[in-house]
């Protein structure tokens, strides 16, 4: 039960926060906003239009020592207040002050990009003050007028290159002491462990896209039962997939799905709650090593980047099935193949419906290695298309979508990476082989949509920049790079003509070196074969 009421200033809490007054509990996620939202937030609560929404806080019972942080190991004072409902919101707003929780690390801090949403006081075009991000013009951080003496703004204000005017002064002030003064309706918790996380399930209940979802509540389910979850095993795995690039491809989300696979059958979904804590260990472990395995056998091909990934359950989640069962798969081609087949099959050829779970079932119930790769070649078409349409190579995704280069890039992307067409060098620094890191899919003309195949290359910075300064794959850019006919050969890239001009680049790649990627990617099919045609795969 909620046992008492009070309500505080936001300024008041901040100063409680910063005196260790306050943490978070383990069954918590991380803090999950962007600048976006962050700054919303903050535009309400300065126009003074917003509410900050009520805070739940719980105090456990003086013999309750089983309570963990969600952020760190060390031992809490008895009195701490533990945030159950609120830790998004108060969070964002120590951001846009400047202010790093004490309940996380600086290294946690920054992975979450809490540096990046830091605010601070601008002009608008009507010369009064405005909450903004830095632009790089005139700018004071929020938290250095919100911690300074009231006879001190002005000459804050000028270091900033801001009006030192009265009025201009007052309002910012005034502003900020609103900002302050805004009363946060605190609720307090009392009772066990177990009470908590009731309160915590109960507030999540209704959740909406700014809440815990479905398999996020899960995680903190799970985590409840078996504390060093979060700590130990997910943050380390969505670090991991951040430093390869693949963040939105590995969330929580798809972590909880592998996760809770990996448990026996019954425990699956709604049931996982009833897992016991050295099953759900087990699982973790298991997990913890196979997806960074995953990633890293992506990451060996190519495959860096969340855009190159058009389905990442028929990826991630396959290939995590596939290393958790067999360690020995992450050193063969098989996997590599069976996803180049999946995406060079068309839909009319290959039954895509639950392709996924169908595959994660024939890898968890084949009898070894050779039945299972069997089992998943039965789930491809009996043959792949030699003649790859260079039409599909000149569709940009829609607007609004995913950013992805679909299927022809990831097949782009293996194809380069496994020298089908030779090694591909960059232009510029010939040592540099992609999939070597630096090396991405660059523009090749001006104002080239993203997703485009043709007009893209790959690329170093150096490359790019000399690109850019010729205004496209222009002649002049072919003769201050002179790559040779084999590296050119290799980027499908066809030397440019004298005459042509930057606003034509886009069409003569389309019709020069569309049919030189198509055949590329033929090739490649031709490398890899059709794992139905062996009789044994």
């Amino acid at each position: 039960m909620q046992d008492a009421y009070d309500a505080v200033r936001l300024g008041t809490l901040i100063d409680e926060i910063q005196d260790h007054a306050y943490d978070i509990p383990q069954f918590q996620r991380m803090f999950a906003r962007n600048a976006l939202w962050v700054g919303r937030l903050m535009g309400r609560l300065w126009s003074g239009g917003g509410r900050i929404g009520s805070l739940l806080v719980w105090t456990p019972r003086d013999d309750d020592l089983s309570v963990r942080s969600r952020y760190h190991r060390r031992q809490n004072p008895a009195d701490t207040l533990w945030i159950i409902d609120g830790q998004q919101r108060i969070t964002a707003i120590l951001a846009a002050f400047g202010i790093k929780p004490p309940w996380m690390s600086p290294q946690q801090w920054q992975r979450c990009g809490g540096p990046g949403f830091e605010m601070g006081i601008t002009m608008d075009r009507t010369r009064h003050p405005k909450l903004s991000f830095p632009t790089g013009g005139p700018y004071v951080p929020l938290r250095r007028i919100y911690e300074a003496e009231e006879t001190d703004v002005e000459e804050i204000l000028r270091d900033g290159g801001l009006p030192t005017d009265t009025a201009f002064a007052l309002q910012t002030r005034e502003s900020i002491r609103s900002m302050m003064d805004i009363e946060i309706l605190r609720e307090r918790a009392y009772g066990d462990l177990e009470h908590a996380f009731e309160y915590f399930t109960d507030r999540n209940k209704g959740a909406t896209h700014v809440a815990l979802q479905k398999d996020e509540m899960a995680l903190s389910v799970l985590s409840h039962y078996f504390p060093l979850l979060h700590q130990d095993y997910i943050d380390p795995l969505l670090y991991d997939a951040a430093d390869n690039n693949l963040r939105r491809s590995l969330p929580r989300t798809r972590i909880n799905v592998m996760l809770q696979r990996m448990l026996a059958h019954a425990r699956e979904g709604k049931n996982a709650i009833a897992a016991e804590p050295k099953d759900l260990e087990a699982a973790a472990d298991r997990l913890k090593r196979a997806a960074p395995a995953a990633v890293h056998y992506l990451a060996r091909h190519g495959v860096n980047r969340d855009e190159l990934i058009p389905s990442a359950p028929l990826t991630l989640e396959v290939l995590v099935a596939l290393f958790d069962r067999f360690q020995h798969a992450e050193v063969d081609e098989f996997a590599l193949h069976w996803m180049v087949c999946v995406m060079g099959a068309t839909d009319q050829n290959i039954d895509r419906k639950n392709l996924s779970k169908r595959a994660q079932k024939a890898i968890n119930t084949g009898d070894g290695y050779t039945e299972v790769r069997t089992l998943l070649t039965a789930l491809l078409p009996p043959r792949l298309p030699r003649d790859f349409n260079d039409m599909q190579l000149h569709l940009a995704p829609p607007r609004g979508g995913r950013r992805t280069w679909g299927k022809p890039g990831f097949l782009y992307t293996i194809a380069s990476a496994t020298a089908v067409a030779g090694p591909v060098h960059d232009l510029a620094a010939p040592d540099t082989v992609f999939p070597q890191p630096g090396m991405q899919l660059r523009p090749l003309c001006e104002n080239a949509p993203f997703g485009m195949l043709v007009c893209h290359a790959w690329m170093s910075d150096r490359t790019a920049e000399v690109i850019n300064a010729h205004h496209g794959w222009t002649r002049a850019a072919y003769d201050e790079l002179q790559p040779t006919e084999t590296v050119r050969r290799a980027h499908q890239l066809p030397q440019p003509p004298k005459d042509l001009p930057p606003e034509q680049i886009s069409k003569w790649l389309i019709e020069e070196r569309s049919p030189l990627i198509a055949r590329t990617l033929n090739d490649l099919f031709t490398h890899v074969a059709t794992l139905r045609d062996s009789p044994v795969p």
